[in-house]
């Protein structure tokens, strides 16, 4: 799930929390301010009923007179009940709209789930009770229930949209800041930087730390370079000199002697061939490449031409048309080679070189007949100084065919190949353009 979606509902969840918060308060408030004015009126109801309560001509009791005026209360508060009750509650005189007889009893005991109800105390223990239906109350409130059932939902489901669309424009330099640091990383740009954006805000703060970090990187980086590549043309000198001594030894040594003297030439040439791919290495490293239109299929062709001998048995499958890229035709042989040499130490001296154009990709691949490779090796196998099929070799052929096709802006390739034995090559763009 990606940061946007959990974000949106991240906000969606708390609007709505936001929402049910506020519908609930908002419901609490109404009933509230719904009930303080039934309480008023039944108040002031009390009020006017006490000036019309009288005495009954035939005994002398409180009772109410409907000839002073009482029947306009029940037009000003329609279902407004009134009652005079003593103090242990018998009911005296109702007047108003009687409720059913239960509830009656019930008002006059000053108790009741469906009436709101305000007592006054009189003279001689006696009781003023005014009662008002509480179905109005309970009308509003459901009315506004069903109506934040609507709007909750709506307004959720518009919060998310909205969250998703402003957050897709909030995050929107995050993503262009990320896809520049992704072309960064495959292209090996340490000496480049991401584009500061113009507002100094929490983006800006993190893109300054990340270029921060890239110029310490690409000074690590570059101080690497600069030691690889001195210390390769440092030995270069004598190391030449060295192995021209040795062939002038081999000319005048006895026999006995050429034995030991042909083992130091061979350990000499394998150290010429490392300090040979340290140079090739450091220079695809540091980009001082330079690309010109080159035939892959026939720099292929030549370098195993000149190591076929090596080989018990090297086949080549070389497309009829050219395979033109635009490439360094130096490193590019030296890949090639390193591949080949990688196939004659592992592959049992059997290969087979394969060069096409496909889907605007230069295809170079080399299948070998020996061992294979395992699946947990596959992911290391051109990591620098891997050995993971054998231990012969330095261990950075393939790193420099990986940085040599890096820099070439394409991919190597690694796995079993359908001849039994391990499957290893490259593809880069082909040239385009005139």
């Amino acid at each position: 799930m990606s940061l946007r979606l959990r974000l949106t509902l991240l906000v969606m969840v708390v609007t709505t929390a936001g929402f049910l918060a506020s519908g609930v308060l908002l419901r609490w408030g109404l009933e509230a301010s719904l009930l303080r004015r039934l309480d008023s009126q039944l108040e002031r109801a009390t009020d006017i009923a006490l000036t019309l309560l009288g005495p009954d001509p035939e005994d002398g009791s409180s009772r109410f007179v409907p000839e002073r005026g009482l029947p306009v209360l029940p037009q000003l508060l329609p279902g407004l009940v009134l009652l005079l009750v003593d103090e242990s509650g018998t009911l005296l005189d109702a007047f108003g709209r009687p409720p059913a007889p239960r509830l009656l009893e019930e008002l006059a005991q000053g108790k009741s789930s469906v009436y709101r109800i305000h007592t006054r105390p009189l003279a001689d223990g006696l009781l003023l009770r005014a009662a008002l239906p509480l179905e109005p109350v309970q009308e509003s409130l459901t009315f506004l229930s069903r109506l934040l059932l609507w709007i909750i939902p709506l307004a959720s489901l518009g919060t998310m949209v909205g969250a998703y669309f402003l957050l897709g424009r909030g995050l929107h330099p995050l993503d262009r800041l990320t896809r520049q640091a992704m072309t960064l990383a495959e292209q090996r740009l340490w000496s480049s930087s991401l584009l500061e954006p113009r507002s100094r805000d929490e983006v800006w703060r993190f893109v300054r730390a990340i270029n921060s970090l890239l110029a310490a990187l690409g000074e690590v980086i570059q101080s690497e370079r600069r030691f690889t590549q001195d210390a390769a043309h440092a030995l270069r000198t004598p190391l030449a000199i060295l192995s021209g001594r040795i062939e002038r030894a081999l000319s005048q040594a006895p026999d006995p002697v050429k034995p030991e003297l042909l083992e130091a030439q061979k350990s000499l040439r394998d150290l010429l061939d490392l300090v040979e791919s340290l140079l090739h290495l450091a220079r695809a490293d540091a980009g001082i490449l330079e690309k010109r239109p080159v035939s892959l299929d026939a720099l292929a062709f030549e370098e195993s031409e000149r190591m076929r001998a090596a080989f018990i048995r090297l086949d080549w499958f070389l497309p009829e048309e050219p395979v033109v890229v635009s490439g360094d035709e130096t490193a590019l042989r030296a890949a090639i080679r390193a591949l080949l040499e990688n196939a004659l130490h592992h592959g049992g001296g059997r290969a087979s070189l394969r060069v096409y154009a496909q889907q605007q990709q230069a295809h170079l691949e080399i299948h070998d007949q020996g061992p294979g490779l395992e699946p947990e090796q596959i992911p290391h196998i051109f990591q620098r100084f891997y050995r993971g099929r054998r231990s012969a070799g330095s261990g950075l052929g393939l790193a420099l065919v990986e940085a040599v096709v890096r820099w070439h802006g394409g991919q190597v390739m690694a796995g079993r190949s359908p001849e039994g034995g391990a499957l290893l090559g490259f593809a880069i763009p082909l040239k385009t353009g005139s």
